[in-house]
């Protein structure tokens, strides 16, 4: 019986690299190398008019090149920066294997501040969000139920896959261990995280959010997504 769409791992383009302004490894302050490209609009001209900027942000063990529809859409208009969080894609994971969070968001701020960029869409320095798949409570979201759906062992088969194309003779389940570790003791934040965060119609400066679900998405339980809507104080629409 053929799969129906929402059951398996559509196809996608890879990034078009030549079409990248600039695209490598770069050493950040605090030490840590992180691959990066940017493409679209030259930084220059959108830093010089103040309009926006955005970062595309990956899930767990893919990388930026599962982006290439996104950027092709908005890099007319657009600068758009694409790249792979430590230990994904081509960024190497590095001698500090105790990965969290707020050590990710370190990294993302780091990298703006290389090319002074004060605000881009994508909590801190953000002027809009798109959440996709996004959850509040690691021990809410039926992890262990979701790592038995055909998608999910699919897509994890894939990614794998690509990881080792790109880092040929590397040990993959090594290089991802410090992330399946950290999925399983984070994210655990409660309305306490986010009271501090402005609320779009109290507070004009305050980001724009969409918190986005999917039709037949069983990796993210509707339940979920609404309490995360709830902890930011989001309406559904």
């Amino acid at each position: 019986m053929a799969k129906l769409p929402w059951e398996h791992t559509p196809p996608y383009p890879q990034l078009d690299l030549n079409k990248a302004q600039e695209q490598g490894l770069l050493t950040l302050p605090h030490g840590i190398q992180i691959w990066h490209a940017i493409f679209g609009v030259p930084l220059k001209e959108t830093l010089a008019a103040g309009t926006l900027r955005v970062v595309l942000l990956t899930g767990g063990i893919s990388h930026s090149g599962h982006y290439g529809y996104q950027v092709d859409h908005l890099s007319p208009k657009h600068t758009v920066i694409c790249f792979d969080h430590r230990g994904h894609g081509r960024t190497p994971l590095g001698d500090d294997t105790w990965i969290t969070y707020d050590k990710l968001t370190t990294d993302l701020l780091a990298l703006l501040d290389v090319y002074q960029i004060p605000k881009a869409a994508l909590v801190s320095r953000v002027d809009r969000i798109f959440a996709f798949g996004g959850i509040d409570d690691c021990d809410k979201n039926e992890g262990d139920a979701i790592d038995e759906l055909d998608s999910v062992k699919e897509y994890f088969n894939m990614s794998q896959k690509e990881w080792l194309k790109l880092n040929p003779g590397q040990d993959d389940n090594n290089n991802f261990m410090p992330y399946y570790k950290l999925w399983k003791r984070e994210p655990k934040w409660t309305s306490e995280t986010f009271k501090d965060v402005p609320v779009r119609g109290e507070d004009n400066e305050a980001p724009i959010v969409w918190v986005a679900a999917a039709d037949h998405d069983d990796w993210m339980p509707d339940h979920v997504t609404a309490r995360v809507r709830g902890l930011l104080r989001i309406r559904a629409t």
